[in-house]
């Protein structure tokens, strides 16, 4: 398996039947897709752009576009282009928003950096076009006012498990957030569930994601490899599912109980099998 190819999989069609949205839970650093109905106008309103690995999405201080990637992996992080280590980054995948969204209302400075971690496309669609396109569809509006919720709320766990929780917890939240949409199960030999899927990122990005230092970082995955629980072969990781348990159980406790949709009580129900 290729991880540029593993990565741009068109994601699953989920149903927005309510203004909850698809049936997947938030997960910190990765949004949900763009729904296919907004992706497809998207594709008939937007002008391609390419973006090199480390390249800024956009060359002036101005967010005034929305981005959509449609191949290729782009980071929204904390801080200004003049500083070198970020705050935090968070991920945006194939289908995802890359920036536009945090402002498109309000039209105030989103406050960051936005750039691709490898080579990618983007759909672009000056905000302003976008603004009137949606205000003639009802549907089309409601669909775009839960996206940029759901994008919200993955931020906003995302600030959470950076903020309380210590670094492998936060790897394990990176590794669950990405085997969501891009791993699956299998079962081992040793009757071990693994959760098999293209590593997440690339290991440079591993601190920036979880915001540990790059030390702490090679130490942890040292512990996680000599245990078994991290066994990494090429592009591909395979990682013990019982590691995981203890942040997702974090997750459904900070969450509560009071949730349109509910994060399920087994692990093993948020991954397909392979």
């Amino acid at each position: 398996m290729q991880w540029f190819e593993a990565v741009n999989q068109a994601p699953e069609t989920e149903d927005w039947t309510e203004w909850a949205g698809p049936q997947k839970p938030i997960v910190p650093w990765i949004t949900h897709p763009l729904h296919p109905k907004l992706f497809a106008l998207m594709q008939r309103l937007g002008k391609t752009k390419i973006v090199r690995a480390k390249e800024s999405l956009f060359s002036d201080d101005e967010v005034n576009r929305v981005m959509v990637v449609t191949s290729g992996l782009t980071a929204r992080a904390l801080g200004s282009p003049a500083v070198q280590s970020f705050a935090a980054i968070a991920l945006a995948p194939s289908q995802r928003i890359a920036t536009g969204n945090l402002n498109f209302w309000t039209q105030r400075a989103p406050i960051g950096r936005y750039f691709a971690l490898v080579d990618s496309e983007l759909l672009v669609v000056d905000q302003t076009l976008w603004r009137e396109v949606l205000s003639g569809d009802q549907e089309l509006m409601r669909l775009w006012i839960t996206q940029l919720e759901l994008c919200s709320l993955s931020d906003r766990l995302g600030f959470a498990v950076l903020s309380l929780l210590n670094h492998e917890m936060r790897f394990k939240a990176m590794c669950l957030a990405w085997g969501v949409y891009f791993g699956h199960i299998e079962k081992e030999s040793d009757a071990k569930l693994r959760l098999v899927m293209p590593v997440p990122c690339q290991r440079e990005n591993f601190p920036w994601v979880t915001r540990a230092s790059n030390t702490t970082m090679d130490q942890l995955l040292s512990k996680l490899t000599s245990a078994g629980v991290w066994v990494r072969d090429g592009d591909v990781v395979r990682v013990e599912l019982e590691w995981l348990q203890e942040v997702h159980d974090w997750m459904r406790v900070t969450e509560g109980s009071h949730n349109a949709r509910p994060r399920p009580t087994s692990l093993e129900s948020l991954f397909r099998c392979g």
